[in-house]
């Protein structure tokens, strides 16, 4: 009930952005926008949303140069993960990479992209719009955990260490960020600071994720730890890995 008056009201503000002389676009690619985040509540992704933020980056990348004063990248960032979940990565590309030519200073679309080009398998491309990221907002835990991710799947674990303690630093409540560190503590023979590391991610594990359980306790066991644990119904961790794209090799230390 209250989506249908909130899609009312919108549907009231997509209609008087038309009517003014000239267009406020700038009202209008934001009506679209926040339509679409009211339909996403009933279906994720679904088609009705992605449509009405297909009108949105129309309207906001329409007629420059005057077009350019509109924020654009928060519906390229929606667009782009759109796709990206639908398995359009050529429509998800092109969005995110004219988001990029109208704000280069944007690091989340920048990160973004690279997401896309991890998810197709092209470390390269991927590495240079998220080291990008990292350059524009070097705190930003979004580029930074990716690029860990990248240097982990290299089995560069200094530089995984390394960048994802700066996420750690900044009091991370995601428990892969916990897990990335320990393992890549625990595979240049640090223990010591790996356990410390993986200890400070226990409260954020939630209890009903056994993987993530099994993993921590798999990491534990790795540097001869125990991690306490409730492990039972999860059986033995079959592999380690702070993100489902890495696949870690204990045998290779850098």
């Amino acid at each position: 009930m209250e989506d249908d008056q909130a899609e009312k009201l919108v549907d009231s503000a997509i209609a008087a952005a038309k009517a003014a002389q000239p267009v406020d676009k700038a009202a209008l690619a934001h009506a679209y926008y926040v339509k679409a985040v009211i339909l996403e509540t009933t279906s994720p992704y679904g088609t009705d949303a992605i449509s009405e933020m297909e009108n949105a980056w129309k309207v906001a990348i329409s007629d420059p140069p005057e077009a350019s004063i509109i924020p654009s990248g928060y519906i390229a960032q929606y667009l782009g993960a759109a796709y990206l979940n639908l398995g359009k990565t050529d429509l998800a590309i092109s969005v995110l990479s004219e988001a990029i030519k109208r704000d280069q200073d944007d690091p989340i679309v920048q990160w973004q992209l690279g997401r896309v080009y991890m998810n197709i398998g092209d470390p390269n491309k991927a590495r240079a719009y998220i080291e990008t990221c990292r350059d524009l907002d070097p705190t930003q835990p979004k580029c930074l955990r990716s690029l860990a991710a990248l240097y982990f799947s290299e089995q560069n674990y200094q530089q995984a260490a390394e960048t994802i303690q700066i996420v750690i630093d900044q009091n991370s409540q995601k428990p892969g960020d916990y897990l990335t560190g320990g393992l890549a503590y625990s595979y240049l023979n640090q223990c010591n600071t790996a356990i410390g590391i993986l200890q400070r991610g226990l409260p954020f594990i939630d209890p009903t994720d056994t993987k993530t359980k099994a993993d921590f306790d798999a990491a534990f066991q790795a540097c001869g730890a125990a991690s306490g644990l409730d492990i039972a119904a999860t059986g033995a961790a079959t592999a380690l890995s702070p993100a489902p794209t890495i696949t870690p090799s204990p045998t290779k230390k850098k």
